[in-house]
């Protein structure tokens, strides 16, 4: 995390933050796109919803939209993780169409590498907290993003922020069906993204179910 966030500075101080786009998106409607296993049977909804509303996908779901020809309209990247070490992340960021992305959002402590993509608009924001506080001195920015765990709830503190009236999710699985974490792309996608377990899996009720793992 610090290495990247030393290594961004330049960026940090040169590009917006996420505050900038505060209420900019005002009454409109945004579908945030997870990449759980659900989104194998919802992404046709996506097909048919595809630029009539904004949608806003998270980094791992790039290479199932691409595979169905979708272009997200805002992306959002927090994992601090070097796209040279990842071969999915490499090939989902580097195949991407960032010239078709209305808005890029990183984490300071992301990969500089995804900081030099062309994306209409990059803008940035903090999500370590007072982990982050170096960085918040430095820029004069602050970000504060109470009790999250993970992008997806990054992004719905964003979309709200921004404004956005009507928000939906798909593809966000608190159900792990066969103890799969991601959706299966197609095989250009589908290494180590893939193959990630959750290791420590319960029964949960389920209304439709009656129970799930999660």
């Amino acid at each position: 995390w610090v290495s990247n966030g030393l290594k961004n500075l330049s960026k940090l101080k040169e590009l917006p933050n996420v505050n900038r786009f505060k209420g900019k998106f005002k009454d409109q409607s945004a579908v945030i796109v997870c990449p759980g296993p659900s989104l194998k049977e919802d992404i046709k909804h996506l097909k048919k919803l595809s630029n009539k509303i904004i949608l806003c996908a998270v980094g791992h779901s790039l290479g199932i939209l691409e595979d169905n020809k979708i272009k997200p309209d805002i992306v959002i990247h927090i994992d601090p993780i070097y796209l040279a070490s990842s071969h999915w992340t490499s090939k989902s960021f580097n195949s991407c169409d960032f010239k078709k992305v209305e808005l890029l959002i990183l984490s300071a402590t992301c990969d500089n590498v995804l900081f030099n993509k062309n994306a209409k608009n990059i803008a940035w924001l903090s999500v370590n907290n007072v982990y982050d506080n170096w960085i918040h001195e430095i820029t004069n920015e602050k970000n504060n993003y109470s009790h999250t765990r993970n992008v997806a709830h990054i992004a719905l503190w964003l979309v709200v922020d921004f404004g956005f009236k009507n928000i939906s999710f798909v593809g966000l699985d608190h159900s792990y069906a066969g103890k799969k974490i991601y959706i299966n792309n197609s095989k250009k996608h589908n290494d180590d993204n893939l193959r990630s377990q959750a290791e420590h899996l319960f029964n949960w009720p389920s209304k439709v179910t009656g129970q799930v793992k999660t």
